[in-house]
C-alpha cells in the first residue's frame, strides 16, 4: 500500500531538535496517519525580499524557468530550478542572507520546499500525563549543566531559559506552550508518533530524479 503524504507544523525550536536528532516523536490530539506513512514538516521561512509580494503557491512551479530559495528560520537554506525536488541544499546559517525577504508562517511552506521528512514508525493512543522519561526525552528535551546543581537540569529549548529536574517538566512547559496553559491539566488522550527522520524534502523521496538529472 501506498504511504500517505501528511503535512504537519513544527514551530522552530522542533525544527531545531530534529535537525539535532535529538526528536524522534511528536504527541498530536489526533493524528490520522500509521507505519510507513510520511509527515512532511512545515517550518518557518523566507523567500527572496523580491518575491515577498508573491503567494507562497507562486513563488515557484516546475514550469518556471527561474529558480527559487527557501530560507528557514532554523538555520539553512535550499535552491530549486526547473524540475522536480531541490537542487541544491545547505546547512549553513542563513537567516541574515541579504537577499532573504519577510518571514512567513509554517503553515505556508510549499511541499518542494519541505527539508525534512518523518517515516512513521509506530503510532499509539495514550493520555497525555503518562509520558515516561524516555518518551519525554524522544520528544526533543533534553539535559543541559546547570552548576551547582548535582543533577542534570532538563530544557526543551537550544538557549535554555528555564529548566526543570524532570524532562516531563520540561514536556509540560512545551505541550502548554503550543497548546494553552490549561491544555496539560486536561490530560486528553493523544496520540504518540515515533518516526525515523529523513534528512530529505517530500519531493525527492517520492519523485527522485534520474541520475543523469541529478547536479
Amino acid at each position: 500500500m501506498t504511504a500517505r503524504e501528511i503535512p504537519m507544523l513544527f514551530s522552530t525550536a522542533m525544527i531545531l531538535a530534529l535537525l539535532a536528532g535529538r526528536k524522534t516523536q511528536t504527541r498530536r490530539l489526533r493524528f490520522h496517519g500509521k507505519p510507513g506513512d510520511l509527515i512532511w514538516c512545515r517550518e518557518s521561512w523566507r523567500t527572496y525580499a523580491s518575491l515577498d509580494g508573491v503567494k507562497p503557491s507562486e513563488v515557484w512551479g516546475a514550469d518556471q524557468e527561474r529558480g527559487a530559495a527557501i530560507f528557514y528560520a532554523a538555520g539553512g537554506s535550499q535552491f530549486i530550478t526547473k524540475g522536480p525536488g531541490p537542487r541544491t541544499w545547505s546547512q549553513d546559517d542563513e537567516s541574515g542572507h541579504p537577499g532573504a525577504g519577510k518571514l512567513r508562517p509554517s503553515l505556508f511552506l510549499p511541499r518542494w520546499g519541505s527539508r525534512l521528512t518523518l517515516r512513521v514508525t509506530d503510532v499509539r493512543r495514550e493520555p497525555l500525563q503518562s509520558i515516561s522519561e524516555a518518551d519525554a526525552i524522544a520528544e526533543g528535551i533534553f539535559p543541559v549543566d546547570c552548576s551547582p546543581w548535582p543533577e542534570p537540569q532538563w530544557t526543551m529549548y537550544d538557549v535554555p531559559h528555564s529548566t526543570t529536574p524532570d524532562p516531563r517538566f520540561s514536556y509540560e512547559s512545551l505541550w502548554g506552550a503550543i497548546n494553552g496553559p490549561a491544555s496539560w491539566a486536561a490530560n486528553p488522550d493523544v496520540d504518540a508518533v515515533t518516526f525515523e527522520v529523513l534528512r530529505e524534502s517530500i519531493a525527492s523521496i517520492t519523485q527522485p530524479r534520474a541520475p543523469e538529472a541529478a547536479l
